[in-house]
Formats: C-alpha cells, sequence, structure tokens
C-alpha cells in the first residue's frame, strides 16, 4: 500500500481512515451511505485491484483526489497503489506457431498468468488496443509482420502504459542483438528456450514494470497540487499529450537526432504533470481569487516556478542522476520562460532555456487559452493557433511552434478526447488571457 498525505495528520488518526485486512484494504471514509463501499468482499476486492491496475488507473486516481474532505481548515487526499502483481498479470504471445503458442500458454498459465496469444502482429496489435495487456512475448520471424516490426510499431502506438517487448528468437549474433535493442526491444530468449529461463525473464521483466508506480506516484502528486485550484479540468491530461506530441514531432528534426528519443519523449510525458507543482505554496487568497491579479499579486503567483523548481531540486540533490527529477525541476522552473527573454523567474532566452521548458511553454499555453476559466471563456482552435503564430519567436521557440502546426490535428484529437463539457469557445478574441 502507497499511502500519501501533505497534512498533518497523526499516524494513529490515518490508522483510523485505513486498515489492511490480511492482504486487502477496507476503507473507512465519511462518504454518504450510498457511496460507502467495503473491500473485505471478494467481489468488491478485485474490482478496486482492478482499478488501480487497468489502464484508466490514473483517472481513477483523479476521481480520488475530487474527494475532499475539509476538517479544522485542513483538505486531506489519500492515495492507494496497490502492486499490480497481486493481480494476475496479462500476457500477450505472438507466434505463427500453434505449436509454440500451446507450449508457452501453458507454461504461463501454470505458473499463474494470464495469457493472451495472437498469430501475427497485426492481431497483436488489436488484443493490446483493447485489453490492459503490459508484457509481450513475440517470435522474430513471422507473416504479415515481423516481430521486429511489431516492437516499433507498439514504440510509435500511444499504449496505456509501457509494454515490455521479448523477443523468441534464433537469431542470436551480436549484429541482430542490436537490431533488436535498437526497435525497442527489451530481452530476449533464445531458442531452443529452457521453461525456467522463460519464467525469470518474465519475472524480471515484471519488476521493471512495477517502476512504473513510480509513474502513477508522480501523477497523483501533480493531481494533489492541481486540486486546490477547481478551475483546471483536465489540464494535466491534455498537456502531457500536447507535451508528448511536440516532442515526437521534433525528434524528426535532425537537430534534435541525438536529443529527443524514447527517453525523452517518456520523461516529458511522466513529468510535464509536475509544472504547477509549486503551487502548493501560493496562498489561498491569490491562487483562488475568482478574478484577474492585482501587480502584488501577480508578483506572488510567479514565484510558484521557483518553489517547484527548488523543491524538485532538493529531491535531485538527495538522488542525483534521477532523469526524471532533473527534468521536472527544468520544466517547474522554465514553463513560464520566455524565448525572447521576457518571461520569467530568470529572463532565460532562446537556447538557455532546457527544450523541455520551451515544449511545456507552448503546451501550457494552448491549453490556457481553449479552455474555459473563472475569468474567460475558452478560445478556440482557430483563435489559440492565431495568438501562438503571433508569439512565434518572442513568446515561443519557432521549432516548437511548427512542430505544433505539423501536429494541429493530432491536438484537436486530445482536446476532444479530454474535453471539458462546459466549455463555449467564443469567435472572437478577447485580452489578458493568458493565467500564470
Amino acid at each position: 500500500m502507497f499511502l500519501m498525505s501533505f497534512y498533518p495528520y497523526s499516524l494513529s488518526s490515518l490508522s483510523k481512515v485505513f486498515r489492511l485486512h490480511f492482504g486487502f484494504i477496507t476503507y473507512h471514509l465519511p462518504l454518504p451511505p450510498r457511496e460507502v463501499q467495503s473491500l473485505r468482499s471478494s467481489q468488491n476486492r478485485e474490482r478496486f485491484r482492478g482499478l488501480c491496475t487497468s489502464p484508466a488507473s490514473a483517472l481513477y486516481l483523479q476521481n480520488f483526489s475530487n474527494m475532499r474532505y475539509w476538517s479544522c481548515g485542513f483538505v486531506w487526499l489519500v492515495f492507494l497503489i496497490i502492486p499490480s502483481r497481486e493481480v494476475f498479470m496479462q500476457v500477450l504471445i505472438v507466434d505463427d506457431s500453434k505449436l509454440v503458442l500451446m507450449a508457452l500458454k501453458g507454461l504461463l498459465t501454470d505458473a499463474g498468468y494470464e495469457v493472451l496469444t495472437a498469430t501475427n502482429g497485426n492481431e497483436a496489435l488489436e488484443v493490446l488496443r483493447t485489453n490492459y495487456c503490459r508484457l509481450v512475448i513475440s517470435d522474430w520471424e513471422m507473416p504479415v509482420m515481423t516481430g521486429i516490426e511489431l516492437c516499433r510499431a507498439i514504440r510509435n502506438e500511444e499504449m496505456a502504459g509501457y509494454v515490455y517487448f521479448v523477443l523468441l528468437t534464433s537469431h542470436g549474433t551480436l549484429q541482430e542483438m542490436i537490431q533488436g535493442l535498437s526497435c525497442g526491444a527489451d530481452d530476449f530468449i533464445a531458442k531452443p528456450y529452457s521453461p525456467a529461463e522463460v519464467l525469470a525473464r518474465i519475472r524480471a521483466g515484471e519488476r521493471i514494470l512495477s517502476l512504473e508506480t513510480r509513474d502513477v506516484a508522480i501523477f497523483a502528486l501533480a493531481k494533489l497540487a492541481e486540486s486546490r485550484d477547481l478551475d483546471t479540468g483536465a489540464h494535466l491530461e491534455r498537456v502531457q499529450h500536447y507535451c508528448r506530441a511536440l516532442a515526437q514531432e521534433l525528434a524528426s528534426l535532425k537537430k534534435y537526432h541525438d536529443v529527443i528519443g524514447a527517453e525523452f519523449i517518456r520523461l516529458i510525458f511522466q513529468t510535464s504533470p509536475l509544472h504547477d507543482i509549486g503551487k502548493v505554496g501560493i496562498p489561498d487568497a491569490v491562487l483562488l481569487k475568482p478574478g484577474r491579479l492585482d501587480a502584488k499579486e501577480f508578483e506572488i503567483m510567479k514565484t510558484h516556478t521557483t518553489i517547484g523548481s527548488e523543491t524538485l531540486g532538493a529531491a535531485l540533490a538527495k538522488f542525483p542522476g534521477v532523469s526524471f527529477l532533473s527534468m521536472a525541476r527544468d520544466i517547474a522552473g522554465t514553463h513560464h520562460e520566455r524565448y525572447d527573454g521576457s518571461g520569467y523567474p530568470d529572463n532565460l532566452k532562446e537556447e538557455e532555456i532546457p527544450l523541455c521548458g520551451r515544449i511545456i511553454a507552448l503546451a501550457d499555453v494552448y491549453d490556457a487559452l481553449t479552455s474555459k476559466r473563472v475569468y474567460k471563456q475558452a478560445f478556440t482552435h482557430e483563435s489559440a493557433r492565431q495568438i501562438i503564430l503571433e508569439g512565434k519567436g518572442t513568446h515561443f521557440d519557432p521549432e516548437v511552434v511548427d512542430a505544433f502546426l505539423h501536429r494541429e490535428e493530432q491536438f484537436l484529437s486530445i482536446r476532444s478526447r479530454f474535453s471539458e463539457t462546459e466549455d463555449t469557445p467564443p469567435t472572437t478574441i478577447g485580452s489578458g488571457v493568458l493565467g500564470p
């Protein structure tokens, strides 16, 4: 159980709220009677485990973040994460040989895994799109789509979580292994395989996938900070996807071939929700003011960048070399810098601003423009596009603006996917719409 609270409750107080009973959780919350659920029954326990390990786990965590309880002036939230191994992990086996499929399925089923099968790459992709499958074992040589091509296709898809990919192959040369790793494979199993080796490698993959719990915790932390501002809707989710789209487009430029790879794209998707984490240090009178901030209030609001970067910087100092903390610190500290040096907090300009900061600057502004806020209506995409074009080379990195133009359809799709039904875009452009 992962339990997180930012508020001054004693351990004894918390133990009265959450209790662990023989490996499962019963939670006691001051909910209305119709919403009170006991997890002591087998049916509800499995439902809750599925909730925490499903593709929509972040969405459920968001719903948890909406359960705010006021007591003595404090708002408290608790997030629960149950290790995914408590429920059987789904493993997808892809092979054109029915004999191999039967043998591997029998081995893994006996070991306690839920096994899905596909006979070619296209079938495998369809299975992955309709099931929460985190681990794939694929033959290298197959009709329709080779294992290498399937691996590359998976890496190019927007999956709910990271998919650990194991190639089952008789290709054992160094060059072939390099080819497989370069296409995104995580491990290899040589033919003829040993059942013990297969299980050992699958369990190694599980250990790697368990690290993604960190990603959920990061997002939960960001939602906790965001929960203080009731006017942000699905802002974090949209910004995440906008940033990833921009990074993917920039990766096609020769200039960024050695800068933006799969790891950079994963990290910016993972850490971009923390851009406003410093707002936890902004007084309610400023953060929740239902209108425009005056000059003094705006100076206070601007400190959320330094609060965020200093907090994450302190964590990085404690754990040096942790890449996601490094990028998260840069994002928190530089997402309000401007390409011409007129931004804050440090008046950085051009490439003095980290690339992640230049990317999120556009993503954050686009979402601010196209979302309804207490002080403005949502702008249309066309109006936001015009403002971004006017800011090319002044507010925004020209190359990031070009990436935005190439990915407009994807931005519209993301906006629709995480839409807020109350947004009613006006037909004209107002002034002073960019929030802090």
